[in-house]
């Protein structure tokens, strides 16, 4: 693919930004307002986890099974990152995009 270098940007902004953007910084944010981060967190996993229902789909069982259990594993240190950071979608952006192979 000779654009690759135009759609690195979006792959990047997309992964550790926008994710967060939706689910640290909306999702998260909203629910745990009156809840204990135990709480927040249990109510948002399953939420996050079946936004990658659709790697199922197209990827395959094997991989889309691995990407749920990815993202389900992930939201506990990420809303920690959120909580500790002050309440901000960065730490856990800046975390994911370091975490993330370019592959």
């Amino acid at each position: 693919m000779p654009d690759w270098p135009w759609l690195l940007p979006g792959l990047l902004a997309y992964h550790g930004v926008a994710e967060e953007v939706a689910w640290r910084g909306y999702a998260f944010r909203r629910i745990r307002e009156g809840r204990s981060f135990r709480a927040a967190v249990a109510w948002t996993m399953p939420l996050i986890a079946a936004t990658h229902i659709p790697i199922m789909l197209t990827a395959g069982p094997v991989v889309g099974a691995a990407a749920i259990l990815v993202a389900a594993a992930t939201c506990v240190p990420l809303a920690y990152l959120w909580e500790r950071g002050g309440r901000t979608i960065w730490p856990p952006a800046l975390f994911q995009r370091r975490a993330a192979p370019l592959s």
